[in-house]
């Protein structure tokens, strides 16, 4: 894993030597430290889902299994962009990072299945996080494009995501996911990053994200535990049809963490 190092001046006084030149920086220098994942082994085109929390530096990854199903985290490469019409081949679309500009190019991620509160991160001591990188599933891209499926100038687009509507402007629809910062018990606060905001086209607010983003999440301060929260307006009866993976990358400190 590429690794950013933190740096510290340390200057010995000895007898025998001069004073410290003028200006010399006896403090530490901190320099940013990202976690990318390829710590992690994995096939070409595939994906895990841990059967436990995993670990990786001072971070802890939720896993929860119950059955066939889990919540919380898992690592991928996959990079499927097309589509699939039934739940057997689901996977591919599940476990894709969706990059519109071509072939995603970062190697490992996480992919986050956000039910619930399951899908958080907790810290060994409290650190200052930066910033991360977010991208849909292309499950989660094509279900707010299509839903079930739709046709796109007079092409069929055929997606496996039985209960979905397309998202559209007439309903004000949006999709996104709350980014929650804890230091101990403490909340310390939020940061909201939209995947689709069909809200205002005057306030130019029509967009759907189809790659690789920065999310600033500086203001949440030192935590020891962050929270990924799904939200959609895509709902039935107050539960969210719209499928909770979203794909996680390149998480930013501002020191040296491992």
């Amino acid at each position: 894993m590429k690794k950013l190092i933190y740096l510290s001046v340390v200057v010995l006084a000895l007898a025998s030597c001069s004073k410290e030149p003028k200006g010399t920086n006896i403090y530490p220098i901190f320099f940013p430290t990202d976690m990318l994942f390829e710590d992690f082994t994995l096939d070409r085109f595939s994906q895990r889902v841990p059967d436990a929390p995993f670990t990786t530096g001072p971070a802890t990854f939720n896993v929860k299994k119950t059955g066939a199903t889990w919540t919380g985290f898992a690592i991928s490469n996959r990079t499927f962009r097309g589509f699939v019409t039934n739940e057997a081949n689901l996977d591919s679309t599940k476990y894709s990072v969706y990059t519109g500009s071509g072939p995603n190019a970062t190697g490992n991620f996480l992919v986050a299945n956000a039910v619930g509160t399951d899908a958080f991160v907790t810290f060994s001591r409290p650190l200052q996080l930066n910033a991360l990188l977010l991208a849909p599933t292309t499950y989660l891209y094509q279900t707010i494009m299509y839903g079930q499926g739709a046709t796109v100038s007079g092409v069929p687009q055929k997606t496996w995501a039985p209960g979905t509507t397309a998202m559209t402007v007439a309903r004000k629809d949006y999709c996104r996911v709350i980014i929650k910062g804890y230091n101990g018990d403490t909340h310390t606060g939020d940061v909201i990053y939209y995947f689709a905001d069909r809200n205002s086209v005057e306030g130019k607010k029509n967009f759907t994200r189809n790659d690789w983003m920065p999310v600033d999440v500086s203001s949440l301060g030192k935590v020891t535990r962050i929270v990924f929260e799904f939200d959609s307006s895509d709902r039935t009866a107050g539960v969210i049809n719209t499928p909770a993976y979203f794909c996680i990358d390149g998480l930013r400190f501002d020191e040296n963490i491992y």
